[in-house]
């Protein structure tokens, strides 16, 4: 290998290396798109993280509805013979679109393929052998900026009514 050779290499690799970090730069950004799809997607997981998403202005009659919900969804899933795993959907092909953006609010359309999933292993096996219903969703998302981070706020989206599945 000759010197021309190694320089080259060094050259590729190190632009290889600057465009990595470039990527992880941007990749890390907070934006409201990522933040309402997060949210939309800890909330159909039935996952109690979702309250740490909320702005903490509503924050208490945010979760008081969030708590509801859970507690609905709990109740339904009684009455099916189940407990609240039955009810947990995975969402897939989300789509962000962001109807208004300004420095301190947004509102985003959350689009997304729902799918049952009351275990990971479940969900493998269902895709490997296209099982299950899947479900359309679409949701807005109210957001506001708080300390640099945008959180969730104002009648985040109307969960008790849009159940699927």
């Amino acid at each position: 290998m000759g010197r021309k050779d190694l320089i080259l290499l060094v050259a590729v690799i190190l632009t290889g290396v600057i465009f990595q970090l470039l990527f992880i730069a941007v990749d890390g950004r907070d934006t409201p798109g990522r933040a309402a799809a997060a949210f939309t997607k800890a909330c159909y997981a039935l996952d109690e993280s979702t309250l740490n998403q909320l702005c903490t202005a509503k924050q208490s009659d945010n979760a008081d509805m969030l708590n509801d919900y859970l507690y609905a969804v709990d109740q339904e899933a009684a009455e099916l013979g189940f407990n609240r795993n039955y009810m947990r959907m995975q969402l897939t092909n989300i789509r962000t679109d962001t109807i208004s953006l300004d420095d301190t609010t947004a509102r985003v359309k959350v689009s997304a393929s729902a799918k049952r999933c009351i275990h990971p292993a479940f969900t493998i096996v269902a895709r490997l052998f296209r099982i299950g219903k899947i479900y359309q969703l679409e949701q807005t998302v109210n957001l506001v900026k708080e300390d640099g981070i945008w959180k969730v706020c104002n009648h985040p989206f109307d969960i008790a009514g849009n159940r699927i599945g």
